[in-house]
């Protein structure tokens, strides 16, 4: 599995955060406080569940959101992908996994992708921190060969911790020779039980007799105690029925005046809500009255407003005509402006047609082809000019170029052929050097056959030695066969066996012709072949003519390698005017080609500019800007058109309004001097109109605003009426009086109830029960009946007094004979320390097994996991310390482990610097996790591991990481870490921050 992205819904610091495309080999970098603990375990509660309460684990819920929790994206070794999210809820099952298989599920689908991986264990195996690698530190020196060894085995020093603690709580629990351990002291405390019970067995009959008397004697003291308590009771109850007595028949005074006041139904605060109902409605009453008052007064305002309705029915057309006065004002002043616009574009028009020499009617420009196709048209013949023109120049330097070139080339051609050998010169030193390299390649063999025949002649000496050793050693083993069947055959006559003296001779036979076949002299008789055929050799060699003087053959190679560069030379010059005259050939080629397109672009622009009555001066050299001045002409022709046409319709605008200001003066009777001075008295005249109806609308909006409030007021004054009759159907009444009067019945009533709770309360103090209360009113008891009860309790208290005298001897008996022990109670006792030291025993028995459990499984894991541990480990941790320590040994007897250094010295762990003990622990954490927990394929979590690494070392610890099949993810604070990481492999954990803000 390969952790591919993640999203934090909320956790710790960390809200609403997305994280995409995490690689194999990955690096999250922040500051102090940044947050890469929280991603730590992030992960970690994402996959394992998140921190209980009741852990030492830090609580990571979110502050500011709602939820707490994310989701993990993982890729799966067959390539499907995994989506693992977890919420902390209420819920049982607070995790979610969906596969994009499809399958999805809970726990028990996460536990199988997990292989039943657990937090600590992938803690011990796939995740450490800087605490945990300089946690090799805190050991002591005897404490860290131990501690290694347990992290090479479960990945943490667990191991280690468990044999501590099981030895701890054995040497607690029993020492052979101790007297602290509770198993030692109680052993001792059982044998001193033992011998006081035998001791007691002899008092046992006189304890039990006084136990009998003392039992007997404490039964009849609680009879009469309960007699005593009982009595006391009674009397009790009587004082305080003497207490309460008037209370109670007071009590029963106001029940009796309670069943005779006959009120059944009247309503709660009847009496007030009649009051306060008749109050309102006096108060609606009065105001009703005042509204009236005012409504009278409106009513005689609105009859005299003096309204003016024709100016009022045609206000807003009247408005529109003023706000028109401004807009004719606009338009005389727009006319007189398009008017000199005019008068310029007639001016520009005849500008123009200056320019083009020539006069002619808008009609006839008008009618002149200026279409966007005829525009490119005339553009393109023009730019193809253009460019022949630009052409022509070209070809006339390339020209001028070439004939330079040629002129170059011949002259060079005729020098470098005055240089070179004639044919004759060229075969005479060919012919002396090849005579020259044959006998020199003579006198080379020679001396190459005199080294051979030295280096052979050695051989051949050597291999006659070996020829003899090995003949005597052949002597030897067939001397050894020849005795060993001569004994077959002495032993075969004894024992008259044929058979065995046949098979005796036999060997002897056989021994003796295989003694002849052997072949002599096998090594030097090849060589001695070879060192005769090399004298041969020599001998036809040295007959050979003696070479000529090798500096005389130097000179004339030289010659004659001069010679070939010379007619290289020669054969490049001749290439080079080839290919130049070809080029001078295209150029007069390239002449003829742009002779003809110059005349076709000529007949074009004749073509064209025909219908434009253009001179032949401007035809030719200028058509493409005198077919823009036309199309501008044109232009500008269309625009006095419209400016025209729209001064018409802007005069007949403002002759328009005009003779609707007129018409409206006339209709207010005013005669102005100006439109502008009867637009303002138009609109004096209908803001005095609009103050008028304003105030009489105002006038009347209030006196419908009376009119409503005077409606509302007799509504409520309606539904208090109704109040009222409710309240004496309720009360069961026709009239007022009546409801008044049923009113205080009522009133009583309640006051009676309120003295009987009161009354009861009192009552409830004593604790006396409502029958006991009516039986004494019954009887009515008397002061002597108190007194009766005291002599009887004050003469039962006189008895338990005089037996708790006679219990306090025996008990003072007993005790003399306690202090020797009690038989039952020392047998007891010996059972109960029997016991407790049989239960001790067993726990002291559970944790050695426990031990010798512990002690088997990590023999067990010595013998078959382990030595492929260490053998992996010692390539990591050769290649991390960079070939410093070669080799990691086990030693069984002190049960710790060894390094061997490159220089052949063993050092144990507690030698070791601090960084290298770190990298010794890290190769064993991979080591580990590669042979034992390699099924697993999660990724490794590294916090800050590698602080006290120097730089190489650093390099090496993230190569060998880096080469890793399980992916890496590692978090750091230093900032220099990153230089061991690409680009795309980092996430600043501050820009994270900053870019996924909400």
């Amino acid at each position: 599995m390969k952790l591919k992205g993640m999203e934090i819904y909320g956790y710790g610091k960390w809200e609403n955060i997305k994280i995409k495309q995490l690689n194999d080999f990955h690096c999250f970098y922040g500051q102090n406080e940044a947050g890469k603990s929280t991603l730590m375990s992030f992960i970690h509660s994402m996959l394992f569940g998140f921190p209980s309460k009741k852990g030492n684990e830090r609580n990571y819920k979110p502050k500011n959101s709602s939820q707490y929790g994310g989701k993990l994206i993982f890729t799966l070794p067959d390539g499907h992908e995994a989506m693992i999210e977890r919420v902390k809820e209420r819920t049982p099952d607070e995790v979610n996994v969906v596969l994009s298989s499809g399958r999805s599920g809970g726990s028990t689908l996460l536990e199988e992708l997990l292989q039943g991986m657990d937090q600590p264990l992938y803690r011990a195996i796939f995740s450490f921190d800087l605490f945990d690698i300089q946690n090799v530190q805190s050991f002591s020196k005897e404490d860290l060969g131990h501690f290694l060894f347990s992290s090479a085995v479960v990945g943490t020093d667990g191991i280690l911790k468990a044999e501590q603690y099981l030895q701890k709580q054995l040497d607690l629990r029993f020492k052979p020779s101790g007297t602290k351990p509770v198993l030692n002291s109680g052993l001792k405390e059982l044998k001193k039980a033992y011998e006081n019970l035998k001791k007691a067995e002899k008092t046992n009959n006189l304890y039990k007799e006084r136990t009998e008397k003392k039992e007997e004697l404490i039964y009849n003291n609680e009879l009469l105690e309960q007699e005593v308590e009982q009595l006391e009771g009674m009397l009790s109850s009587l004082r305080k029925w003497f207490t309460v007595e008037e209370v109670y028949l007071h009590y029963l005074s106001l029940l009796d005046e309670e069943s005779q006041l006959d009120v059944d139904e009247f309503p709660i605060d009847g009496l007030k809500q009649l009051e306060a109902i008749q109050q309102s409605k006096e108060v609606l009453e009065d105001q009703r009255n005042e509204l009236i008052m005012k409504r009278s007064t409106l009513d005689e305002k609105l009859m005299n407003a003096g309204l003016q309705k024709q100016i009022l029915e045609n206000r807003a057309e009247i408005e529109a005509v003023c706000e028109l006065n401004t807009v004719r004002e606009n338009q005389v002043q727009t006319k007189n402006e398009w008017q000199l616009e005019i008068k310029a574009l007639e001016e520009e028009l005849q500008h123009m047609s200056d320019k083009l020499h020539m006069q002619i009617s808008d009609e006839e420009i008008l009618s002149f082809d200026t279409s966007m196709f005829q525009k490119e048209l005339i553009s393109n013949v023009m730019k193809k000019k253009s460019r022949l023109s630009d052409r022509k120049v070209q070809l006339d330097e390339e020209s001028e170029t070439i004939r330079t070139e040629l002129n170059g080339l011949e002259n060079k051609i005729n020098e470098s052929r005055k240089k070179l050998l004639s044919r004759e010169e060229r075969a005479n030193i060919l012919k002396q050097i090849t005579t020259f390299e044959q006998k020199e390649s003579h006198h080379q063999r020679l001396t190459e056959i005199n080294v051979n025949i030295q280096l052979l002649t050695e051989k051949h000496k050597q291999a006659i030695t070996k020829d003899k050793r090995s003949q005597k050693i052949e002597y030897m083993k067939i001397s050894s066969l020849l005795l060993l069947f001569i004994f077959i055959g002495i032993w075969g006559f004894f024992e008259a066996s044929f058979l065995i003296q046949a098979l005796a001779i036999g060997g002897i036979c056989i021994t003796f012709i295989s003694s002849f076949f052997k072949q002599k002299a096998v090594y030097s008789s090849g060589i001695k072949d070879e060192l005769d055929y090399l004298r041969q050799q020599k001998v036809v060699l040295e007959k050979q003519e003696p070479i000529a003087a090798k500096e005389q053959v130097d000179e004339w190679k030289q010659q004659i390698e001069r010679d070939k560069e010379q007619e290289a030379e020669v054969a490049e010059y001749a290439r080079r005017l080839d290919y130049v005259n070809s080029q001078y050939e295209k150029i007069i080629a390239a002449y003829e080609v742009w002779e003809g397109e110059m005349r076709e672009v000529d007949s074009k622009i004749d073509l064209i500019a025909e219908p434009y009555k253009l001179n032949k001066s401007t035809m030719k050299n200028q058509l493409l800007d005198a077919f823009l001045l036309i199309e501008e002409m044109k232009g500008t022709i269309r625009k006095r058109k419209i400016k025209k046409a729209k001064l018409d319709d802007l005069s007949q605008s403002i002759t328009n309004i005009e003779e609707k200001l007129s018409h409206y003066f006339s209709l207010v009777v005013i005669e102005p001097r100006s439109y502008a001075d009867g637009v303002i008295q138009l609109k004096d005249i209908i803001d005095k109109e609009r103050n008028k109806l304003a105030n009489f609308e105002k006038n009347k909006e209030i006196r419908e605003s009376i009119q409503s409030d005077i409606t509302i007021i007799d509504e409520k004054i309606a539904n208090r009426e109704k109040h009222i009759q409710s309240l004496l159907e309720e009360a069961g009444v026709s009239s007022i009086i009546a409801f008044k009067e049923k009113g205080m019945a009522a009133k009583r009533k309640q006051a009676i109830k309120e003295e009987l709770r009161t009354e009861k309360l009192k009552l409830n103090m004593t604790n006396l029960s409502q029958e006991t209360l009516n039986k004494y009113v019954e009887l009515r008891p008397t002061e002597e009946q108190i007194k009766e009860y005291q002599i009887s309790i004050d003469t039962k208290k006189e008895r338990i007094t005089k037996q708790q005298e006679i219990l306090h001897h025996l008990s003072y008996e007993i005790k003399q004979l306690e202090e020797g022990g009690i038989y039952a109670e020392l047998l007891h006792k010996y059972k109960q320390l029997k016991a407790e030291w049989n239960e001790l025993a067993k726990e002291w028995a559970v944790y050695a097994t426990a031990k010798s459990l512990l002690s088997e499984t990590v023999n067990t894991f010595k013998e078959e996991e382990f030595p492929k541990i260490l053998k992996k480990a010692e390539r990591y941790f050769s290649d991390l310390t960079l070939g410093q320590y070669k080799r990691i040994f086990y030693d069984s007897d002190k049960d710790h482990l060894l390094l061997e250094h490159k220089e052949g010295m063993f050092f144990e762990p507690r030698s070791l610097s601090q960084s290298t003990a770190e990298q010794l622990y890290i190769s064993l954490r991979l080591s580990l996790a590669e042979i034992v927990f390699h099924r697993y394929q999660l990724p490794f979590i590294i916090d800050d591991g590698f602080v006290n690494f120097d730089h190489k070392r650093l390099e090496e610890v993230m190569r060998v990481l880096r080469g890793k099949e399980e992916q890496i993810i590692f978090f750091t604070c230093h900032k220099g870490m990153l230089q061991s990481f690409n680009g795309d492999e980092v996430i600043d954990l501050s820009e994270l921050q900053t870019a996924t803000s909400f």
